[in-house]
């Protein structure tokens, strides 16, 4: 399913078959830039960061 920029939802067949042609070339770019080291480094911050708070939050008995 494709998002339109106003919201719009489109899922047709013509829609459908130009994701299709497009998808080998938007996984290919979506890969190169998950493998920049900057893209790397900063999952890797955001996930050290969400685990440490989450062991906070389990350690004080709070669950939010």
């Amino acid at each position: 399913m494709f998002r339109c920029t106003n919201g719009r939802r489109v899922h047709d067949a013509e829609m459908r078959a130009l994701m299709a042609r497009g998808e080998p070339r938007i996984e290919r770019r979506v890969e190169t830039v998950m493998a920049h080291p900057e893209v790397r480094a900063a999952i890797e911050r955001v996930a050290s960061e969400d685990s440490a708070e989450a062991l906070r939050e389990l350690e004080s008995g709070r669950d939010e």
